[in-house]
């Protein structure tokens, strides 16, 4: 005897598809959340910069990084420092000393990092030029004229040490200078005391002690004969021109045209550093450094020559095609959040498509599986009824059939499928014909 159909297939078709619309969202949440694992973490809230001395200029802009990225939630932690090597060391966590995120770097004083390889450059910022101030009354004009002379080369550590000492090593001396490590401070003093007979300082032209020194009798400032050539031994050195009277025009400083050398200052982070950091610190450089100072120099800041260590990716980006789209609309911790989250579109796409695409075809099947598995049920009462004579077994055929039919009358389908409803209908009272047709012949 057939087996009726169960009455859970009474079931209201809405609550059919909500099923398996719930069921597509349980596996779109489970593939959102294993590609999840996969998505970067989010960007620290702090990060730490070294700079130099609280008087120097990197320091003077960490404070107004400081400033930018607090906008954007960022805490910038300074890190004073004697100068661009200790900060090389403190990218670089050796020594013991604590690890920064990013630091100022002097140019020429990347082939001091003991491990370049996880160092990664945001882009050159600034020139930074050299100055040698002597005693005397005609300036200096090459460096084979600082022989035997006691010259003051910045700290232990800073990036105006690590400069003389490669310039100087260009040079045949008799009699070496005698390098003596000061701070810019120092160094003014002494030279004006005449304990030294030359300086040499790396600053801004608009740092006090620049401006002392320039209007000071009796100093002179060394006017490099030949920059151009030290350029080119030196690639990380940009030969300038400073004008005459460009310093100060009322006076006329410097009272003839001075050829300079001047290294550029870079922004240099550990190459785990998080990719929006980088994106944000490229943003507040464009906006801090895009100004031309008073040196004249050709070169847009921020730039991506006169590096010493690789552009990060985000940088090559930014230097070939701009800022990123979204940071360009978007503030920074949605946009950041959006980069992060994108490793998750491809698997999601990957899955969603195969689901839109499988949806409306299971949900067809489902409803018509309520109306199409009666018909096993049907075909095997209609060979029963083909094939017996005898009244009693028909009569038994009937009672099943009424019965089901009974139960197929609960079934419950959108009106998108009252056809197939209604021909089921109509195969019911089929088999009703053929067991009315069967009933005289029983009787015989």
């Amino acid at each position: 005897m057939a087996t009726p159909p169960s009455n859970t297939e009474a079931e209201d078709p809405e609550r059919s598809g909500l099923r398996l619309i719930l069921a597509a969202l349980a596996i779109t949440a489970a593939g959102f959340i294993t590609a999840y694992q996969f998505a970067a973490p989010p960007p620290p809230r702090t990060v730490r910069i070294a700079t130099g001395s609280a008087n120097g200029a990197y320091h003077h802009f960490a404070k107004r990084y400081q400033a930018r990225l607090a906008e954007e939630g960022i805490t910038l932690e300074i890190q004073e420092s004697a100068g661009s090597v200790e900060n090389l060391h403190l990218l670089q966590g050796t020594d013991g000393a604590p690890r920064v995120d990013i630091a100022f770097v002097q140019g020429g004083t990347g082939s001091l990092a003991t491990q370049p390889q996880r160092l990664r450059s945001v882009g050159s910022l600034f020139l930074e030029p050299l100055w040698i101030f002597s005693r005397g009354d005609a300036p200096l004009t090459t460096l084979k004229e600082l022989e035997g002379l006691r010259i003051a080369v910045g700290t232990k550590e800073s990036g105006a040490e690590a400069l003389a000492k490669q310039l100087l090593g260009l040079q045949k001396f008799q009699r070496p200078p005698k390098q003596i490590n000061m701070d810019n401070k120092q160094a003014a003093k002494a030279l004006s005391d005449g304990r030294i007979d030359a300086a040499l300082l790396v600053l801004s032209p608009n740092a006090p002690i620049f401006q002392d020194l320039i209007q000071r009798p009796g100093l002179q400032l060394m006017d490099f004969r030949r920059a151009e050539a030290l350029s080119a031994h030196l690639p990380f050195l940009t030969a300038l021109t400073l004008p005459e009277g460009i310093l100060n025009l009322q006076q006329n400083l410097p009272a003839t045209p001075i050829r300079l050398l001047a290294p550029a200052a870079s922004l240099v982070v550990r190459q785990d550093l998080h990719p929006a950091i980088v994106d944000i610190l490229l943003k507040s450089a464009n906006e801090i450094h895009r100004k031309p100072g008073p040196l004249g120099s050709k070169i847009d800041f921020p730039s991506a020559s006169l590096l010493e260590f690789p552009l990060t990716d985000g940088a090559e980006r930014f230097f070939t095609h701009g800022p990123p789209m979204l940071q360009r609309y978007l503030p920074f911790w949605l946009a950041a959040q959006i980069n992060r989250l994108k490793v998750m579109l491809l698997p999601l796409i990957t899955l969603l498509i195969p689901l839109i695409k499988i949806m409306p075809p299971l949900y067809r099947w489902r409803i018509r599986s309520r109306i199409y598995r009666w018909y096993r049920d049907l075909q095997q009462l209609e060979a029963e009824a083909n094939q017996s004579r005898d009244a009693e077994t028909l009569k038994r055929i009937e009672a099943r059939l009424e019965a089901l039919e009974q139960e197929a009358s609960t079934i419950k389908v959108p009106l998108s499928y009252a056809e197939e409803f209604y021909r089921l209908r109509k195969d019911f009272a089929f088999i009703r014909a053929i067991l009315q047709n069967k009933r005289p012949t029983a009787h015989l």
